[in-house]
């Protein structure tokens, strides 16, 4: 080897070394991260997955979604205010379903003499069928009765729950839930039910609003955000269940939230994960 190839080789080594070096020493760029609780899916867990996007030169995108398990108490007795939707879409077989359903949710709660339960119904209108009872033949008769007509109108739903609410008492060791089934957008009277379920909710504070999205596919739609606490999915297969976990008021763990904060902020800091 001459002395020409011996210096060239000299020389492209380092460049060599240089690079690897530092291709290896760079952080690589992670789209997303997650973290959660121990023991995930048990009550009171909670999930966490963050995610990010340049969007620009030095600008990026960050997304949280957090996910978390309902926390309840055991043995608390449930005054329930069931709200259904009766426009013409629940025609058929969707409206038979959810009056099944319903009956098995009155034959549970209302073999308890401490529970009650209060029906309402809306379509272009809204009627409230009965106020609050705990008389479990009598409710079944209503739920049976009940036929599909017309349009969707949460505004004038969301305001016969303050009706039927004119006459409630507080009682102690007992949740207030509001089940809201719908299996559409309202077309009637918008967007006053946002406005009147802010007003619910400032006058009765402990009430639960539960949103229930039937038949209308896995993405809850930003109309029943609105106008309710909690959102669950379902459809004819998984209504059943769907209904008897809605019965749940959530307890606010303050523990969690301040566990959550920091957590986030961490997330939100650690430049390696843009």
């Amino acid at each position: 080897m001459n002395n020409k190839k011996i210096f060239l080789l000299l020389l492209i080594i380092p460049v060599i070394i240089f690079f690897v070096g530092r291709s290896f020493s760079q952080l690589q760029e992670v789209k997303s991260v997650e973290i959660q609780s121990d023991n995930y899916s048990e009550s009171g867990s909670w999930h966490i997955t963050k995610s990010a996007d340049w969007i620009d030169t030095n600008k990026a995108r960050v997304t949280f979604d957090v996910n978390s398990v309902i926390k309840t108490v055991d043995g608390r007795y449930k005054d329930v205010i069931l709200v259904i939707d009766v426009s013409g879409s629940m025609v058929g077989e969707k409206l038979d379903r959810a009056k099944q359903d319903s009956i098995d949710l009155t034959n549970y709660l209302l073999s308890n003499t401490n529970n009650s339960m209060a029906l309402i119904t809306f379509d272009t209108t809204s009627t409230i069928v009965s106020s609050f009872i705990n008389e479990k033949n009598t409710m079944l008769e209503y739920l049976n009765n009940l036929v599909d007509q017309d349009n969707t109108n949460y505004n004038l739903a969301l305001k016969n729950v303050d009706e039927v609410m004119n006459d409630y008492v507080r009682k102690e060791n007992t949740d207030l839930v509001v089940l809201f089934l719908t299996d559409g957008y309202p077309n009637e009277d918008m967007p006053n039910e946002v406005a009147t379920y802010y007003a619910l909710k400032d006058k009765y504070p402990y009430m639960t609003i539960n949103g229930i999205q039937y038949e209308m596919g896995k993405d809850i739609i930003q109309e029943i955000i609105n106008i309710s606490d909690n959102q669950w999915v379902a459809d004819q297969d998984t209504l059943h269940n769907v209904l008897f976990d809605a019965t749940v008021s959530p307890i606010l763990s303050m523990m969690n939230i301040f566990m959550l904060i920091p957590l986030m902020m961490l997330m939100l800091i650690e430049g390696k994960y843009l």
